[in-house]
């Protein structure tokens, strides 16, 4: 839903087992924020979604999976700070590393079309259950999943306008004075097709949170630069999610932040690690 019609432009190479995909770059899709640019957290919504298809493509059985983890960082064009905007046009692309009877893991890249060089890096795993039960509700069955899901799930019938960009789309409530902790009700267009909140969606929680708060003084400048954003996924999210953001650790070339994302329950739902470019980012570059 915040992306648009990705499948129109898919396209699949036999040799390389390599899926990919033309972009062009919506404006719902970036923070004013951080500049009216895509955020990383965005880039790793892309790649959960393609990286999945092709995932599919390559699995006789046609599993799906289960997020358990994912991972981006900018690659030498998105380390000059200049971002992705509105209009740009970028290909996406994947590739399995590994598919057996319990993980998928695949490679992804956004690379600049104009320039050819990579923008960003991903890894996605998933868990591939093999049972004959969840392979059939994984599968064949899915769409009576979906059905017995949404069930559990309150409906929200809320529109996106053609020209929402990002910030509205995610909008805390009960941010602390601090900006380390805040509350994001989830509605429809945060969720996957089983009711639950997208794992993209979730990371594009952790870095607008993120952001917030080392933007009101965990970090040195006014101007931090994402450069990897690390997310593990523990439970579904569904409801009114609270968020919190923990300092890790801070130098003068970068500082990691802890972003924890729970139900109104009190249960952990996943777990981020974000690093931030703190100081000049030709030095930073050097020394990582």
């Amino acid at each position: 839903v915040l992306f648009g019609t990705l499948a129109e432009n898919l396209r699949y190479d036999d040799k390389k087992r390599q899926l990919s995909v033309r972009y062009q770059i919506p404006p719902k899709a970036c923070s004013n924020n951080i500049g009216g640019k895509l955020p990383l957290s965005g880039f790793l919504s892309l790649f959960d979604e393609i990286s999945t298809w092709n995932l599919l493509c390559e699995d006789k059985w046609r599993r799906p999976g289960v997020s358990t983890h994912l991972q981006a960082e900018l690659g030498p064009a998105g380390l000059k700070g200049n971002g992705v905007k509105p209009g740009d046009v970028i290909d996406i692309r994947t590739r399995v590393i590994k598919l057996g009877k319990v993980l998928g893991v695949a490679h992804a890249e956004a690379i600049d079309v104009d320039s050819g060089e990579v923008i960003c890096i991903a890894r996605h795993t998933k868990y591939m259950p093999t049972s004959l039960l969840l392979k059939m509700l994984l599968g064949p069955l899915m769409p009576l999943t979906k059905i017995i899901a949404s069930l559990a799930t309150k409906e929200n019938t809320a529109e996106i306008g053609k020209e929402a960009w990002l910030d509205k789309l995610f909008q805390f409530q009960d941010i602390a004075a601090n900006k380390q902790c805040g509350r994001i009700n989830v509605v429809d267009y945060h969720n996957n097709p089983m009711g639950v909140c997208h794992g993209g969606s979730q990371a594009v929680m952790m870095e607008m949170l993120g952001h917030k708060a080392a933007t009101d003084g965990l970090v040195a400048t006014s101007a931090p630069l994402l450069r990897s954003i690390s997310v593990t996924y523990l439970s579904p999210g569904r409801g009114a999610l609270d968020l919190g953001v923990v300092p890790v650790v801070s130098d003068k070339y970068s500082t990691s932040l802890c972003v924890k994302i729970q139900s109104e329950r009190g249960s952990l739902v996943s777990e981020g690690i974000l690093t931030f470019i703190t100081g000049p980012i030709i030095e930073s570059k050097a020394r990582l």
